[in-house]
């Protein structure tokens, strides 16, 4: 019988994960609750279904089991963390805990037993004590991708939690905090054995307040390399103090002025494609799908594959299209070289952008690399020379609009290589 991976997730920017599992000897079967998913091409089997739907998943592993021996499953977001929980266990897996999976997905619990570990966080607050905060950060207890996530002052905490709860409705609890200014710091990690790896440390830089809109990513991060070592310790200390035990964990962290670093959220798998899939590989030279797959299929720690090499350099944007009324989408393949990893256009967005508050709405994302930081944005130049979204702009974003620009070049990022248009301003 082959031995299979199950991956839950198979849209355009992890597709190459795919690829990896096939490399690692694996038969590959993938599930997404599109049906054009663009994975499905490249898998050995494959089913539509949501990522939530547990019983769905359960009922094809089931169809699947007299032809593959399911060696390990993966899902590269929170939506499917029960699910991957849930076939886990029917297949006798290696897994979390159910409390460790709870407290990864409640940003309340999570921090309160990271209070209780005496771990560096943002202090979590109630209604009453944000007033008195001249600035707090208020978000859903569940969910990801910056859905309800704001930055205001103590007084519009009111606001700023009906924002939060309208945002995830299927979840009404809000995580209240004190905001923490300073630069964002990605890590993975994986526990594999009772060991800690570290698995790439990133850099992410976000839109001005009041969202917490990420809006591009640098590979490596920008920090010393004795700094990378204190956050892979905060990381590998914060997933234990929740019960994590195997597998991929992925931190977010803060490096404060004073260089200190504070945690703001784990979970139990890696960062997302964008940074996982299409830009450590690229940049620092580190794959940990590659070595978490090959690990889970022969049981062995290929340390090569999450090795840094400092030979080139990777980044991603999300592309700044102006908010308005679609005339014309960039062709993904006009512009592109070598050195362009991956294209996505959001597909909510082929006729309208929105202002864009959190990933469900952005115009869409981009990943490059070169052998100099210049040089891989130099690459993302190079694509949007008269490849952008052509837009019917909305004058009432113009403030908007004129703010996101002023926040890219604060993070000294070029306008033109993020598809940013300040002819309509």
């Amino acid at each position: 019988m082959q031995k299979a991976i199950y991956i839950i997730g198979a849209g355009l920017l992890g597709k190459r994960m795919i690829d990896w599992a096939r490399e690692a000897g694996a038969a590959v079967i993938v599930t997404d609750k599109n049906e054009c998913a663009p994975g499905f091409s490249r898998a050995d089997a494959h089913a539509v279904i949501d990522g939530t739907d547990k019983k769905g998943h359960l009922a094809f592993v089931k169809k699947l089991e007299k032809i593959y021996q399911i060696a390990g499953v993966y899902c590269g977001n929170e939506f499917g963390a029960w699910t991957v929980y849930e076939l886990s266990r029917a297949l006798g897996l290696e897994m979390n805990t159910k409390d460790a999976i709870h407290a990864t997905l409640d940003k309340t619990v999570m921090k309160k037993m990271w209070e209780e570990a005496h771990i560096f966080t943002p202090m979590l607050l109630d209604a009453k004590s944000a007033s008195q905060h001249e600035m707090i950060i208020v978000k859903p207890a569940v969910g990801s991708g910056s859905r309800g996530v704001s930055v205001v002052s103590g007084n519009e905490v009111e606001s700023a939690v009906v924002y939060a709860r309208n945002a995830v409705p299927e979840n009404s609890e809000v995580v209240i905090e004190e905001y923490v200014e300073g630069r964002h710091i990605d890590a993975n990690g994986v526990w594999l054995g009772g060991t800690f790896y570290p698995c790439g440390v990133l850099e992410r830089f976000f839109t001005p307040l009041p969202d917490r809109l990420p809006m591009g990513g640098y590979d490596p991060a920008n920090i010393p390399e004795e700094e990378k070592n204190i956050v892979y310790e905060l990381l590998k200390k914060s997933s234990r103090a929740l019960g994590i035990t195997f597998g991929p964990v992925k931190g977010d962290f803060i490096r404060k002025p004073n260089g200190e670093y504070v945690v703001l959220e784990v979970a139990f798998r890696f960062h997302g494609d964008v940074s996982s899939v299409n830009n450590l590989p690229f940049g620092s030279n580190i794959n940990p799908l590659k070595f978490y797959f090959h690990y889970i299929m022969t049981g062995d720690i290929h340390l090569s594959y999450i090795k840094p090499e400092k030979s080139r350099y990777a980044m991603w944007r999300v592309i700044c299209a102006p908010p308005g009324i679609v005339k014309e989408i960039p062709d993904t393949k006009r512009g592109a070289d070598e050195y362009i990893i991956s294209v996505w256009l959001n597909e909510r967005c082929a006729r309208e952008i929105p202002r864009y508050r959190n990933n469900a709405y952005i115009p869409g994302l981009i990943c490059a690399y070169g052998d100099t930081k210049q040089g891989a944005e130099n690459a993302l130049k190079r694509y949007f020379e008269g490849n952008a979204y052509s837009v019917i702009f909305n004058e009432k974003e113009k403030e908007w609009y004129r703010n996101l620009g002023g926040a890219l070049r604060a993070h000294n990022f070029s306008l033109q290589a993020c598809g940013y248009d300040e002819s309509v301003l």
